[in-house]
């Protein structure tokens, strides 16, 4: 005799007791009206269920069972550290983003747990690299501004010689 916590986590079409909570899976929504097309395994009063990411941790965003085996796993939480907003660009495409959405926007990023923490070294490398790419924004801005200055320049020489 099957228990009932074995029937809810066979609830979304896979058996949802081979994956960790907290896992996220990819899926085709059939609407997109608040849907992410991602969805959370959660556990819920003993039994688990797919929800959809919009809906944060709530029923009302279950997967029906047919998105249930469709949906593929792209995320497990145990294979990652969360990391700090400020460190993302430092560890560059390492990354993981996950959003919810309905009650407020979140973005977690996330670094496999064999990444390397980043260096002193690292931080600096990255703070120069920002440095020098507004430096080169500015010198663009004052290249463009100097372009105008000249050719108002020429003009004002141009109606100079017409008024004469």
């Amino acid at each position: 005799m099957r228990m009932a916590t074995d029937i809810a986590s066979h609830r979304n079409g896979i058996d949802l007791s081979q994956y960790e909570v907290g896992t996220l899976f990819t899926y085709t929504p059939t609407d997109t009206w608040c849907r992410d097309g991602q969805a959370e395994l959660v556990e819920m009063g003993g039994a688990r269920y797919l929800v959809d990411t919009y809906w944060g941790s709530g029923l009302e965003g279950i997967l029906s069972l047919e998105q249930g085996r469709e949906a593929e796993v792209s995320f497990v939480p145990s294979e990652y550290r969360q990391i700090p907003q400020h460190l993302a660009e430092v560890y560059g495409d390492e990354k993981v983003t996950i959003t919810r959405r309905h009650s407020g926007h979140r973005v977690a990023y996330f670094v496999r747990n064999n990444e390397p923490h980043p260096t002193e070294l690292d931080h600096y490398r990255h703070m120069l690299s920002k440095e020098q790419a507004r430096l080169a924004e500015h010198q663009r801005g004052v290249e463009s501004s100097q372009a105008s200055i000249d050719r108002m320049r020429d003009h004002i020489a141009h109606l100079e010689v017409q008024a004469a």
